[in-house]
């Protein structure tokens, strides 16, 4: 709840993995760090520590609406 919706939108859409079409689906979604080589490793941790945070968050989130869905459904 502490971001704005529109990145909280867009976080949603790459949860879902909402691509372009004719985009390689079956290629695995890579580290967040990948090409991050050139940092301390205190930054690096911090970031994975945030991405983290918000995957969490982002899981969070899905469930919720998954749960309130199953409700409607059952009513």
């Amino acid at each position: 709840n502490f971001l704005l919706p529109s990145v909280q939108y867009a976080m949603f859409c790459g949860w879902q993995r909402l691509i372009p079409e004719g985009a390689n689906i079956g290629e695995p979604l890579t580290d967040c760090l990948k090409d991050v080589d050139l940092i301390p490793p205190f930054n690096r941790m911090l970031l994975e520590v945030t991405f983290g945070k918000l995957y969490a968050w982002a899981i969070q989130n899905v469930r919720n609406i998954l749960l309130d869905a199953n409700a409607k459904f059952k009513e």
